[in-house]
């Protein structure tokens, strides 16, 4: 995670005279790969961001509504951690298994062997 605080502008406090917020603006960068999300995390995640994600690892939330550069921050983390456990809830399943037919069968061999044979008597005995 990573957050940018814009670094200039109308800093005045006086609230009537001063026509230039945008150093209250909090952008907020996250990383998709630091997450550990499964593939299907990973799309709702996306589908959740609508036009935040613009494609690769990185998106972005930006808040801009209220007066203070905290407040505003607080905000988009809030955003991000009500996104983050919605794409949390799908099902975490590899689902790699269900459309890689050669991975399928390299953890069939793995778990209950190489022969048929061998996998056939390994399945009697988890069963």
């Amino acid at each position: 995670m990573q957050f940018d605080k814009y670094p200039s502008g109308d800093v005045r406090e006086h609230v009537s005279q001063r026509i230039d917020h945008r150093d209250k603006k909090a952008k907020i960068f996250f990383d998709m790969r630091d997450m550990n999300l499964s593939p299907e995390q990973r799309e709702r995640l996306i589908f959740l961001l609508g036009p935040r994600y613009e494609g690769g690892h990185q998106f972005k939330i930006v808040y801009r509504e209220f007066k203070t550069f905290q407040a505003n921050y607080i905000r988009a983390m809030e955003i991000f951690r009500e996104i983050y456990w919605e794409a949390i809830r799908a099902p975490s399943r590899c689902i790699t298994l269900d459309r890689n037919p050669y991975r399928r069968e390299q953890i069939t061999k793995k778990f209950y062997g190489k022969t048929a044979e061998e996998r056939k008597a390994n399945r009697k005995l988890f069963k």
